[in-house]
């Protein structure tokens, strides 16, 4: 049993990860499309990002940030532990 996609008159149709289109297309749908964050065109494919959520990404990464931030504040004071020596060396070379 095959399912048609109709769409109203006049309407455009969304971007699909996989989609063949040619660039004036992708473009067309890409503007009509507002919500949609992140969609490229790649070799006549649509790729669409999944999106980011905070839960799986967005806290991990602030965890990450502030730990990084807490890590380069004791290095500058001079209180870095001593297993951190190599990363402190990187970040002195760059000065």
């Amino acid at each position: 049993m095959a399912f048609l996609m109709t769409t109203r008159p006049g309407a455009v149709p969304t971007l699909h990860p996989g989609d063949r289109l040619p660039r004036r297309e992708f473009e067309r749908r890409f503007d009509a499309t507002p919500d949609l964050k992140r969609a490229e065109l790649i070799e006549g494919i649509v790729y669409v990002a999944s999106p980011v959520r905070h839960l799986y990404h967005g806290h991990a990464h602030s965890v990450l940030h502030a730990w990084v931030a807490a890590l380069c504040s004791c290095i500058e004071r001079g209180i870095a532990d001593p297993a951190h020596a190599a990363f402190a060396a990187r970040l002195r070379s760059r000065e």
